[in-house]
C-alpha cells in the first residue's frame, strides 16, 4: 500500500491513483490517461469520525460526485439514466473514486470507462476538448465522439483492453 502523506488542508497521494487504475484495468477494463503521478484531495476524515457518520452519509446521497468545478457540475447534472452506467447512486466505488480523483486535480485527465469506454475529463482537460465536442463528450462513447480518428486510436485501444498492451 503506498504511503499517504496527510497536511492540513488536504492529503497527497503519491502513486495511489497509479496503483488503484492498474488494479481497475485489470478488473473492469478502465483505460485512463494520467499526467501526474501524485494527486491532491480534500482531506475528508472529518467526516470519517463516529459523531459525523451521518453528516457523511447525507453528503454521499446528496452527490457521489464532490467538487464544485465546471466538470464536476456537469457530471452530476448529467443524465446517466439513460446510458450504459445508469444513475451515478448504482456506480461501483472504484468508478466513483476514480471520477473524483480525477476531478479533484488540476491537471489535465481523461479515462475512458468500461468496454462502451464512457468518457469523463476534468476541468484540467477541458481547454484540449473542442468546441465542436464539449460538453457532449462527457458520458459519451469514444467511438462516436471520436468518429474521425477512430481508424487510428481504435485499433490501439483494442490491443490495450484485449491484451494488456501498452500503446
Amino acid at each position: 500500500m503506498p504511503k499517504v502523506y496527510h497536511t492540513p488542508e488536504r492529503v497527497l497521494l503519491p502513486q495511489l491513483l497509479a496503483s488503484m487504475l492498474s488494479a481497475c484495468q485489470k478488473r473492469t477494463g478502465i483505460i485512463a490517461a494520467v499526467f501526474q503521478a501524485s494527486i491532491y484531495v480534500p482531506d475528508l476524515t472529518y467526516f470519517a469520525r463516529p459523531q459525523h457518520k451521518s453528516a457523511m452519509k447525507q453528503r454521499l446521497l446528496a452527490s457521489r460526485i464532490v467538487g464544485d468545478c465546471e466538470m464536476a457540475e456537469l457530471i452530476r447534472g448529467f443524465d446517466w439514466c439513460s446510458g450504459p452506467l445508469g444513475p451515478i447512486e448504482n456506480w461501483s466505488d472504484t468508478l466513483v473514486t476514480t471520477v473524483n480523483l480525477l476531478l479533484a486535480s488540476r491537471h489535465p485527465m481523461f479515462l475512458w470507462w468500461g468496454p462502451d469506454l464512457i468518457q469523463f475529463y476534468n476541468d484540467g482537460y477541458r481547454p484540449s476538448i473542442a468546441s465542436d465536442k464539449h460538453p457532449a463528450a462527457v458520458g459519451q462513447r469514444g467511438s462516436e465522439c471520436w468518429p474521425e480518428i477512430w481508424s487510428l486510436i481504435g485499433p490501439q485501444i483494442e490491443a490495450v483492453m484485449g491484451q494488456g498492451k501498452s500503446t
